[in-house]
């Protein structure tokens, strides 16, 4: 289960036991179909804690349930804004960017939505 980071020391069992019963008492409360954790320090994979099944059917159709775990593909829909915004937080924390900064100084012409002349770009704070 070890990666390729630096060596961390391992994960105690009491703490990994605790999230997995905290991981499958979430997929309980929240009625949600499956949940996924991945503990990761010093690039290490530590622990791997998972509850509930996948439904594997395409465009909303019922398809084979597996249970789930780290190397199941799941559609995730409208969650990407939730990734993104955690991702343009991490780069402001490691000094990338700064939140008022204008998009377009990141993100080129494509922020301008194609409009070249543009004047209202929004700042990041605001995309993310």
């Amino acid at each position: 289960m070890r990666g390729e980071g630096t060596s961390a020391p391992p994960l105690p069992d009491e703490v990994a036991r605790s999230l997995r019963r905290r991981v499958a008492e979430a997929q309980r409360d929240w009625r949600a179909p499956s949940v996924v954790v991945r503990v990761v320090r010093g690039g290490d994979v530590q622990l791997d804690a998972c509850a509930g099944s996948a439904d594997l059917g395409v465009d909303g159709t019922s398809g084979e349930r597996v249970a789930a775990g780290p190397d199941v593909s799941y559609r995730i829909g409208s969650i990407t804004k939730t990734f993104t915004a955690a991702l343009v937080l991490q780069a402001r924390d490691a000094g990338l960017l700064a939140l008022d900064d204008r998009l377009d100084a990141h993100l080129g012409p494509a922020a301008r939505g194609g409009d070249a002349a543009a004047d209202a770009v929004p700042p990041v704070r605001d995309a993310a």
